[in-house]
């Protein structure tokens, strides 16, 4: 949830928006790194066996699309809707879209962390979300 914060005069002076607390989840990333999805395009879909995604949208606004044992979800991410991160467990695929006239910028905080002689990208066959 974004938090307004305050100068010493109680002006409000921007905002602070929590992505992930120790307190609050027993999920443990073991890398961060940023992504951006252009306006108008999609990144994916695309699909772990072993890597837990962990998204969160730090600019801009996103649809997050899944499919786990052929059902679709759609997730929205962005500041207009700010909101804890979502996770993307092992087995489900995912597309990021963004539909807005601006890039969108994602925080990906994946565990286990990606590693070149370690690959886990995998192809996703039959992909439809148009129902979703």
């Amino acid at each position: 949830m974004k938090i307004e914060t305050r100068d010493g005069s109680s002006k409000p002076n921007g905002w602070v928006l929590p992505i992930w607390n120790c307190r609050e989840s027993d999920y443990r990333p073991d890398q961060v790194y940023v992504t951006a999805v252009n306006p108008h395009c999609s990144k994916g879909p695309h699909l772990h066996k072993v890597r837990t995604g962990f998204f969160s949208c730090i600019q801009g606004n996103v649809t997050i699309i899944t499919r786990k044992d052929r059902t679709y979800e759609k997730h929205w991410l962005g500041l207009h809707n700010a909101h804890k991160p979502l996770k993307v467990e092992p087995g489900t695929a995912c597309e990021i879209v963004n539909r807005e006239n601006d890039p969108a910028v994602l925080l990906n905080m994946p565990s286990p962390s990606w590693a070149a002689d370690e690959p886990d990208e995998w192809e996703v066959k039959d992909w439809n979300p148009c129902d979703v």
